[in-house]
């Protein structure tokens, strides 16, 4: 959740370069999963991430803790401010497609990433949020 407003149109998230248009049918852009651990950071984030050589060592010893109490973790800076988000995915490893949930404005209001586990009436995935 960025902003505390609804979501009223969804758009793929994507890296620049890549184009919708080019996708197939079934096709879609999304993040690799490995560990069966997904996350949100905001680029912004990743200087400071990368420059603290204990992150990922935090991320994990947390994950085990908070999984169980709250379904996610974060690692924050010395404010307490979130750098980094990470959650279980619904199947596991794998490659997932987040989508972009814009305000009547066009503002992004929240990320969503479909990990496959709800499906539509007929039983099938749903393909989009």
């Amino acid at each position: 959740m960025i902003r505390d407003e609804p979501a009223v149109s969804w758009e793929l998230a994507m890296c620049v370069g890549k184009v919708v248009a080019e996708l197939g049918d079934d096709d879609y852009f999304g993040y690799p999963v490995d560990g069966g651990v997904g996350s949100f950071v905001d680029a912004a984030n990743l200087t400071t991430l990368c420059e603290n050589e204990t992150y990922s060592d935090q991320l994990l010893s947390n994950l085990d803790i908070y999984l169980r109490e709250t379904g996610h973790t974060a690692v924050a800076d010395d404010k307490d401010r979130p750098l980094v988000v990470a959650f279980p995915v619904g199947n596991g490893d794998g490659h997932y497609p987040t989508w972009v949930g814009l305000t009547a404005g066009g503002e992004v209001a929240c990320f969503l990433t479909d990990f496959f586990v709800l499906t539509d009436d007929c039983g099938s995935e749903s393909e989009e949020p």
